[in-house]
């Protein structure tokens, strides 16, 4: 139950990294030096890992919470993707 707690904790920091870095985006229509590379490959990598979790789910019944914060960061992840796409 604590290890639960912390990865929900720390999954929804790791989340909300994200929210300053959009919002700037968004606000000034500027991407600069922003690597779309470094965003591709993590939503890949999130993917990836979130195909792991359900499996996870499906053969032990464990891992919810990370397939809660990681759906997060996959969403956030494809809106940095969008986002740098739409202003580059």
């Amino acid at each position: 139950m604590i290890f639960d707690l912390i990865q929900l904790i720390s999954g929804l920091i790791i989340c909300y990294s994200y929210i300053p870095q959009i919002l700037k985006i968004h606000r000034t229509k500027s991407v600069g030096d922003v690597s779309i590379a470094m965003y591709i490959l993590y939503t890949v990598g999130c993917l990836l890992f979130q195909i792991y979790v359900i499996h996870l789910i499906i053969v032990f019944g464990t891992g919810f919470t990370i397939l809660f914060t990681n759906s997060l960061s996959l969403l956030l992840s494809i809106i940095m993707v969008y986002l740098i796409k739409k202003y580059k």
